[in-house]
């Protein structure tokens, strides 16, 4: 499930290019959110999608979340070149809330240094290893702006389901979620990674 604050907020954005008479970047915006959306039902009905749907998904995805916050991050992905894309599966929808939870919650509070956001994906022991990492502020300072909100709560949820549909997917195989807080040598936080282990699951 896609989360109904980036729906809303996407919808909001749409309003404010045409308000502001940037007609090009209203539709250029419009063509990716409903590319998104149907991708994202189209996902949703399955309990596993190709690595390559889901990439496509994250990208276009991705691609909208640095138009509305004016390109202040940058995302990079690498890929395995042994690994078939096409052929392997992982749960639908897996991605999203973690790349979702780094740009809301660790990347837009940063103010002295522009946002990164990496995405690897390699074979490791057999496994698929997936590997998230963010130069945000850290989960520490993070919670403490979360508090301030009024609806804090709203991605810890959606990170515990998605962690619930790791496990049940991995079951009677290797599979791990881990969360790791990352520190210069000055011990300040320098952003988060998140390392996902699943079993190689590929199409027949």
């Amino acid at each position: 499930q896609m989360n109904p604050h980036f729906i809303f907020n996407a919808i909001n954005s749409i309003q404010n290019f045409i308000i502001q008479n940037h007609s090009t970047l209203a539709y250029d915006y419009l063509i990716k959110f409903s590319k998104l959306i149907r991708l994202v039902l189209n996902n949703s009905k399955e309990n596993e999608i190709s690595l390559k749907q889901e990439l496509e998904t994250l990208a276009i995805y991705v691609e909208l979340e640095q138009l509305r916050f004016e390109n202040s991050f940058d995302y990079h992905v690498s890929v395995a070149s042994q690994l078939d894309t096409e052929s392997i599966v992982i749960p639908a929808l897996l991605l999203q809330p973690y790349i979702e939870n780094a740009i809301w919650h660790g990347l837009m509070p940063l103010k002295n240094r522009k946002g990164n956001i990496s995405l690897t994906i390699i074979e490791q022991d057999e496994l698929l290893k997936i590997t998230i990492t963010d130069n945000g502020v850290g989960r520490k300072v993070s919670d403490l702006i979360k508090k301030k909100i009024v609806n804090k709560n709203h991605q810890s949820v959606g990170m515990e389901l998605t962690g619930k549909r790791i496990e049940v997917f991995g079951q009677e195989s290797k599979f791990s979620l881990q969360i790791i807080d990352n520190y210069d040598d000055d011990k300040a936080p320098t952003g988060t990674t998140v390392e996902i282990i699943l079993p190689m699951v590929e199409m027949y």
